[in-house]
């Protein structure tokens, strides 16, 4: 926060274009800013926004390492709108170092009050997506740990990435997990349903009164 207040302090001390063909290029600016566009409509429209966030891109998945398709996904999301909502501080600033210029220009204030709110926007995005996809990655560590516990059943049975298993392992063992996980497999549903079949077959042991 306080980061951010300095910067737009700062800012005031551009005193932004002074010409009137000046002032309509840049109030036009906030209309061509593509913070709302989808990635391929805003490199299409700005090309050059490309290679800028590739760098930022190839920077987060060294450090992300998504795996998979679910978690590319959400690290996607969590690139584009991080890159956008940098943008879009950019954006803040030169709005608000403008409406400085012209503090009682109602429609400088609603740009400014506009971008402001789809930086934070964007931003909230940004968070969803990275929770999700720190969840996804829990979620895999946890698969490798119940998959080793399945060996004691003798049985191998792919783990849904969609299993939220960060959650049940609050409540569940790893063992317990494990025999959870075996019952999605129809041939083990059958061998499940064949020894439940049997222990209500079997004769019930006779009460031992001496």
């Amino acid at each position: 926060m306080q980061h951010r207040l300095a910067n737009l302090l700062n800012a005031q001390k551009s005193t932004g274009p002074r010409s009137s063909e000046g002032k309509a290029k840049s109030a036009t600016n906030s209309t061509k800013h593509g913070l709302q566009a989808q990635p391929s409509t805003l490199f299409a429209a700005l090309p050059d926004q490309h290679a800028s966030f590739e760098a930022l891109r190839l920077q987060l998945f060294a450090q992300c390492l998504p795996d998979g398709a679910a978690e590319l996904e959400a690290f996607e999301r969590y690139a584009f709108n991080l890159f956008q909502s940098r943008r879009a501080r950019s954006f803040e600033i030169d709005a608000f170092s403008r409406f400085s210029n012209e503090p009682n220009s109602e429609p400088l204030l609603r740009s400014l009050d506009r971008i402001v709110q789809i930086a934070s926007q964007l931003e909230r995005r940004a968070d969803r997506a990275l929770n999700e996809l720190r969840k996804l990655q829990a979620d895999r560590c946890l698969a490798a740990d119940v998959q080793n516990e399945m060996y004691l059943f003798e049985q191998q049975v792919p783990v849904p990435a969609s299993l939220p298993l960060a959650q049940l392992r609050r409540s569940h063992h790893a063992v317990r997990l494990a025999a959870m996980l075996l019952t999605l497999d129809p041939p083990v549903q059958q061998l499940f349903a064949d020894l439940r079949q049997r222990q209500t077959t079997l004769p019930k042991p006779e009460a031992d009164f001496a």
